[in-house]
């Protein structure tokens, strides 16, 4: 017997085979729930089969996005508080440090997405204090970088087909060329 790990999406691909092939003719054909719940799994077993080879390349570019949108803030918008721009420091210095690697560690490339975002969380809640200039300046940063990552979501999640405006998003390939090219 074979034990060597096997890559997740073949192990997810042979789950999705045992459930058409085995179980979906096993289904009552009077139980339109349990069928409906059958096809609802293989279809979500058949995206996360497509969108597993690409889920490092994915967090790659949220990475980049949030450094990207982190980066703008600093560099635009002074008047943060000193732990907030202390904490984006940090934030985008480690940050720097895992899109310089040759090979990043997906665990740590989603924390340390997770802490920019809670540097840029933190500035946006410091800017209730900040002149109508500075405040206006920072919501814009924001906004234009949340759009681009509004897009790779929309693009990611897609072949689901629950976007009713599927036909404006751009494929999550092109996306991730562009980052490629970042």
């Amino acid at each position: 017997m074979n034990n060597a790990p096997q890559p997740f999406d073949n192990v997810v691909r042979a789950s999705l085979r045992a459930l058409q092939g085995v179980v979906a003719p096993a289904l009552d054909r009077d139980n339109p729930l349990a069928q409906e719940q059958l096809a609802l799994v293989c279809r979500f077993l058949g995206f996360v089969a497509q969108r597993a080879p690409l889920a490092m390349a994915r967090q790659w570019l949220e990475l980049h996005l949030a450094h990207a949108m982190a980066q703008e803030l600093l560099q635009a918008i002074p008047g943060a508080p000193q732990t907030v721009r202390e904490h984006a420091l940090a934030a985008c210095d480690r940050a720097r440090t895992l899109l310089d690697a040759s090979v990043p560690d997906t665990d740590r490339l989603v924390a340390e997405t997770a802490s920019l975002n809670a540097s840029i969380s933190a500035w946006v809640r410091s800017s209730r204090a900040f002149d109508p200039s500075p405040r206006a300046q920072l919501e814009a940063i924001v906004l234009r970088h949340s759009q681009r990552v509004t897009q790779l979501h929309r693009a990611w999640f897609s072949p689901l087909g629950l976007d009713p405006e599927a036909a404006g998003v751009p494929s999550l390939e092109s996306l991730l060329a562009a980052r490629a090219q970042a």
